[in-house]
């Protein structure tokens, strides 16, 4: 792995083994507090942001108009706390992170962006897994040699998924900046390079 996806990996995932969060994990018991906590790049992308709120609210001095300004933060952070417990699936919950991590302020930074892209990736290839899935049952029913095409389409999945992060790992090279804003051109490439196989499959299944 290049150096600037090595960087850029190490400061958006934890450790697989411990994931730490704003919540405690270890004492979690709702049902979405244990889907986050089980997931390390949700976990992770938690933290973060409550570091970021925390450190906003910290810095603010309680003169009036700064309590009316941490009376507003807190009451959005609530209505995103919210909407975040409503969700019943993964899914609903990379959905709603995806809206608070993608905030116009918070992509100026290469963190913040890095997050935001890594967030649509991860959904992203959850979504195509699925799409290929169904996609895949479509062919060999129609296949005189099912075995074989079988063998032949997880080859090109392979293959594709290596021409995609060569290519996009070029992408974010060539791109400019640091090395942490060449990952994330890399991952923002790998967005758009998802999104177009998503697409091709969806097309090609009438």
């Amino acid at each position: 792995m290049r150096r600037s996806i090595l960087i850029f990996i190490l400061l958006v995932i934890s450790s697989k083994n411990m994931y730490s969060a704003s919540l405690d994990c270890i004492n979690s018991k709702t049902t979405i507090e244990n889907m986050i906590c089980s997931d390390g790049l949700l976990s992770e992308v938690d933290k973060q942001l409550n570091h970021e709120n925390q450190d906003i609210l910290n810095n603010l001095e309680m003169e009036e108009a700064e309590q009316i300004k941490y009376k507003q933060i807190e009451l959005e952070r609530k209505k995103w706390l919210i909407k975040r417990d409503q969700c019943r699936n993964i899914e609903c919950v990379y959905e709603v992170y995806i809206e608070l991590a993608c905030e116009g302020n918070r992509i100026g930074s290469y963190r913040g962006a890095g997050e935001c892209f890594v967030l649509k990736l991860n959904t992203l290839e959850r979504y195509l897994n699925s799409i290929e899935e169904v996609y895949m049952k479509k062919i060999l029913v129609q296949s005189e040699n099912p075995d074989y095409l079988k063998s032949v389409a997880e080859d090109e999945r392979i293959k594709w998924k290596q021409y995609r992060n060569s290519y996009c790992e070029l992408v974010g090279q060539v791109t400019g900046g640091t090395d942490g804003w060449k990952g994330v051109w890399t991952v923002d490439c790998k967005v758009e390079e998802t999104n177009k196989r998503i697409d091709w499959l969806k097309n090609n299944w009438h």
